[in-house]
């Protein structure tokens, strides 16, 4: 005895499968979105640091700009000098030039991934601040 195809169970599981591959194909796309979003949120700045608050384990920095950001330090932190040698959250102080790697935290604050000190030069000012500005 041979089966037979009932077309409209066949048509209805194709239209199934093209409706799951577009679901598929856009959860795709969500996710390079969210992935690109995360890059975008994690980010690299210039500043001085007002205050350091060893109690609490955060800097206070002032960007070129004049805007203040306060920074938690974390365990995971890493701490450099100028010319990429580890230092310790102690080692930084007050009015020290700094480039932080920050991202969002959990808990919605600032947290600083990576601090190293450096003084911003020319070069790097036209980098991060004036590019694509005619001068």
């Amino acid at each position: 005895m041979l089966a037979q195809l009932d077309p409209a169970i066949f048509d209805a599981q194709v239209i199934q499968a093209r409706g799951n591959l577009e679901n598929a194909e856009a959860n795709v796309a969500n996710l390079q979105a969210s992935m690109a979003a995360m890059q975008a949120a994690i980010q690299t700045n210039r500043a001085n640091i007002s205050p350091v608050n060893h109690a609490k384990q955060e800097i206070l920095l002032m960007a070129p700009t004049e805007v203040t950001q306060a920074m938690q330090i974390t365990p995971q932190t890493l701490f450099y000098d100028e010319q990429g040698r580890a230092l310790k959250f102690n080692d930084l102080l007050a009015g020290d030039s700094v480039y932080v790697v920050s991202k969002p935290s959990r808990e919605g604050a600032v947290e600083a991934v990576r601090v190293q000190k450096g003084v911003m030069t020319p070069q790097v000012r036209r980098e991060r601040y004036l590019s694509g500005v005619s001068e």
